[in-house]
């Protein structure tokens, strides 16, 4: 059993994004973007119980993130999308992560 006791965050972040617009290509048109971040924790430390272990993730801390992502419309009704992200911690934490998101939108 899992149980977040601290769920509260605050978090400010600084950064830039540079996007281009595509021309009509095979996939369609849209934007291709990518992004640089400064990220710095403002929250106190998170806590949660797994299975009666207490496990708490320090709170302050120093981001830096990369990324990019693009959205195309194939047709006025459908769009194709997906992100990706490398974030690091410098200064008072350790660690790194990954994420990854893609996904398609259509109305009909």
């Amino acid at each position: 059993m899992v149980t977040l006791e601290n769920r509260e965050t605050l978090t400010s972040r600084i950064g830039a994004t540079l996007e281009y617009d595509t021309r009509e290509t095979a996939l369609g048109a849209g934007t291709v973007f990518g992004f640089g971040h400064v990220v710095h924790d403002l929250a106190d430390a998170l806590s949660s119980r797994v299975n009666g272990t207490q496990l708490t993730q320090s709170g302050t801390g120093d981001w830096v993130e990369l990324g990019g992502g693009f959205s195309l419309a194939s047709a006025e009704n459908n769009r194709f999308f997906g992100q990706i992200a490398y974030r690091e911690a410098f200064a008072d934490v350790d660690g790194d992560a990954i994420s990854a998101s893609v996904g398609w939108r259509g109305r009909w």
